[in-house]
């Protein structure tokens, strides 16, 4: 391999994954579109293929983390130096952004005008295992609930609160644990998909919240459980239309 070829196999690697999450997260959408269709499910189909494997076709709130935005941006940004515009890596990114308006707008869809209601964040860190908060998914959420006049939020990080605070400041407050985080509030979103997360069970948001909507934007409940047991809504199996 030559230099020049070599360069860019990092970029294409990124890139290529980042495509893969925003694939999900598009067939996650059409899922929302049709009753009983699970893009959970849909998604292993998928990867069953050798050619395509399961890996990185997880639907979601989104991506974040600086490689992933940061290397789609550097090819974007260096393809239109060079006279060319990437149709493909910019709907990669439009997608991605999308996803964050579009966990509020199902918010909304299960609970009404959010505007004055107590909202919780389950994570704020752009993955599970760091403090890191670089183009996390959980600010692009805030900033969206903030567009629409919501302003009392709390959440809550196992490892991400202070560098959170560093991000946020007084836009939302932070919470030292998944009580206090769930205490009187109205509509709680999962963004991150901590451990300690996946075993809550719909008892947990019933005992703690003043109306227990809950809004999984990770897959990571069982969506029957939930379903059955409270006001409940999942990335990919909702049916927005009436």
């Amino acid at each position: 391999m030559n230099l020049e070829s070599a360069e860019l196999v990092k970029y294409g690697n990124n890139c290529l994954l980042s495509t893969k999450i925003s694939y999900a997260n598009e067939f996650a959408n059409f899922a929302e579109l049709v009753p009983n269709v699970d893009v959970v499910e849909v998604m292993k189909g998928v990867g069953l293929d050798y050619r395509i494997n399961h890996r990185f076709l997880g639907a979601g709130v989104g991506f974040g983390g600086s490689c992933f935005h940061k290397d789609v941006n550097a090819i974007k940004a260096w393809a239109k130096s060079q006279g060319y515009k990437s149709r493909l890596l910019e709907a990669v990114l439009d997608i991605n952004d999308d996803q964050e308006i579009h966990i509020v707008d199902i918010a909304e869809e299960l609970v009404g005008n959010l505007a004055g209601k107590k909202i919780t964040l389950l994570g704020l860190a752009f993955k599970p295992g760091t403090d890191d908060m670089r183009e996390a998914a959980s600010i692009r959420v805030v900033n969206e609930l903030n567009k629409r006049g919501i302003t009392d939020i709390i959440g809550y990080d196992p490892k991400a609160n202070e560098t959170a605070k560093e991000e946020f400041g007084e836009k939302i407050k932070y919470a030292k644990s998944i009580e206090e985080a769930l205490k009187n509030s109205e509509c709680a979103f999962l963004i991150t998909e901590w451990d300690e997360f996946k075993s809550l069970k719909p008892e947990d948001f019933k005992k703690n919240m003043k109306t227990p909507n809950v809004i999984d934007g990770r897959r990571i409940f069982d969506f029957e459980e939930f379903n059955n047991a409270l006001p409940f809504r999942a990335i990919g199996r909702i049916a927005l239309r009436k």
